[in-house]
């Protein structure tokens, strides 16, 4: 049907690539050839439109009719005009070799013909003011040689790091901010998770990674850590010093809201409603799947209700792979770390309660295989056979991969992982700790990335507040949405201390929903 007539609001303009009324929903692509009519055209002229695009010609073919190629060099007789001048478009480059399409007015290495596909300036050798010849940037995304650099001709900084390609000359050594050695296609050149850019503005050499020090304590080994906290980010591999190899970011499947629950930490908590309602999940990894074969696990569940058994909080998979779940249909939770269940039945406590309870399991082939609940040894066992390492698995959070419609009901928070067996100490500290009301990272003894406080002032700054290390330098980034961190607000910021508090005025006052980012970049130089 029709519908309501159209909303003539004369305060909406138009966007290309975003909502007027929606903001952070950016196109995440090209866009190309867009038109408006004053009328509905039909479904033929509709089929034509997409026929000639298909065969790579656009609008502009079916509402001007052929383009016009005078002199048969390939080149449209508009475009030669506009740009090298009237009498090019009767002239291939027979009398004038800087016409026709092998001609190269600017003498950047790229002859018209390219120039026109790529929409570089036939007048301009660096298109793009990077300080390479648009010849030279040939967009395969893999630097070969100075002749053939990979970057795009018409992105002054291909790979987003904060440094023109044109300084970013691959030889692998830093001379000076001129000169970075660094990879133009790759914005971490020496993977140390700080970005070429931030490096030298750093007053550091790019191509050297400077990694932290491996942690210590209960940070040691930390391969995967998530807080929940209305994001299903890895914190582990922002984490300096901690041993995650990858990205384990989540992402809610199977019809998930996408919704978060209070959570006990934070500002917010894994939730769902049992079967049939969705979980999270992140491919399998050897930060999650057990290589090595010492492990732990930990997470605190709040069950809403035990009402399919088998229910499933963190887990692998069946067989010898890692699980936590109800038992059965008892009112507790076991551990699998291979060998067979651990727990449940009379040797766990009741859980069902609608109250927080911590669980830990850990698996060690020469101390076995031990479950903690709420910091109490439950149930220990031999470390049995080796934990199945199954790539094709992802690790799940309110779901068994192996043992689909067993969705948790109610919520889970702070889930961590580690590559070794933790102690009954540590256990000890990190259940305290959460009675306290603080979370892993607080247990650690050492500050991560907890923002403490955002304020929004009247003057419409905005002030975070976080834990922070005393003589290092951070940066804060936003997102719209958290797909992506596209914007730097400030690289440079410098600690406080144990506290640090940054104030900054709001880069979009108009959306409804900003997320920051805060990184640490290590010691100030």
């Amino acid at each position: 049907a029709a519908g309501t007539p159209l909303a003539i609001n004369d305060a909406l303009p138009m966007m290309v690539g975003e909502n007027p009324q929606g903001n952070g929903r950016d196109w995440n692509g090209e866009i190309d050839d867009v038109a408006i009519w004053n009328r509905a055209i039909t479904a033929d002229e509709v089929a034509e439109i997409y026929n000639a695009g298909v065969a790579g010609n656009g609008l502009a073919t079916l509402v001007s009719g052929p383009v016009l190629d005078t002199d048969g060099d390939g080149l449209p007789d508009a475009w030669e005009i506009e740009n090298l001048g009237a009498g090019a478009e009767l002239d291939d480059g027979t009398t004038n070799p800087d016409f026709g399409a092998d001609g190269d007015p600017d003498a950047d290495r790229s002859p018209n013909s390219e120039e026109l596909a790529r929409r570089t300036d036939p007048n301009n050798p660096d298109s793009d003011d990077d300080g390479l010849f648009d010849g030279v940037e040939t967009g395969t995304g893999v630097f070969d040689s100075a002749t053939d650099t990979g970057t795009s001709p018409t992105l002054p900084d291909t790979d987003d790091d904060g440094l023109l390609d044109g300084v970013e000359d691959n030889g692998g050594v830093f001379v000076n901010a001129e000169m970075t050695g660094t990879d133009p296609n790759n914005p971490d050149s020496d993977d140390d998770r700080v970005s070429d850019g931030d490096e030298v503005a750093l007053g550091r050499d790019p191509n050297i990674p400077d990694i932290a020090p491996p942690a210590t304590g209960i940070l040691d080994g930390l391969t995967a850590y998530y807080n929940f906290d209305e994001n299903l980010i890895d914190q582990a591999h922002l984490t300096p010093g901690s041993a995650s190899t990858t990205a384990d970011d989540l992402a809610y499947v199977d019809g998930h809201t996408g919704a978060y629950g209070p959570g006990l930490f934070g500002s917010g908590g894994y939730a769902a409603a049992g079967a049939g309602t969705g979980h999270a999940e992140t491919p399998s990894s050897v930060d999650n799947n057990g290589t090595g074969d010492s492990l732990t696990v930990q997470w605190w569940g709040k069950v809403n209700s035990f009402d399919v058994n088998w229910q499933a909080g963190v887990a692998k998979g069946e067989g010898n792979n890692w699980r936590f779940h109800r038992q059965g249909g008892d009112q507790t939770v076991a551990w699998q770390g291979g060998g067979g269940d651990i727990g449940g039945g009379a040797a766990g406590p009741n859980v069902n309660d609608a109250e927080w309870h911590h669980f830990v399991g850990t698996k060690d082939p020469a101390d076995g295989r031990v479950l903690y609940i709420d910091g109490v040894l439950v149930a220990t066992g031999a470390a049995g056979t080796p934990l199945a390492i199954n790539d094709a698995l992802p690790m799940m959070v309110g779901e068994n991969p192996q043992g689909n419609g067993r969705d948790w009901n109610g919520e889970i928070d702070d889930v961590a992982i580690w590559n070794r067996a933790l102690t009954q100490e540590e256990v000890t500290t990190i259940y305290n700790n959460g009675v306290d009301g603080n979370s892993l990272i607080s247990a650690s003894g050492g500050a991560g990335f907890r923002v403490t406080e955002i304020l929004v002032n009247p003057d419409n700054t905005i002030s975070l507040t976080w834990e922070s290390r005393p003589d290092h330098i951070y940066a804060v980034d936003l997102s719209f949405d958290l797909t992506g961190w596209p914007r730097d607000v400030d690289d440079g910021v410098s600690s406080m201390g144990e506290s640090t508090t940054y104030s900054f005025a709001n880069p979009e006052p108009g959306a409804r929903r900003i997320y920051f980012r805060v990184r640490d970049l290590g010691l100030a130089q």
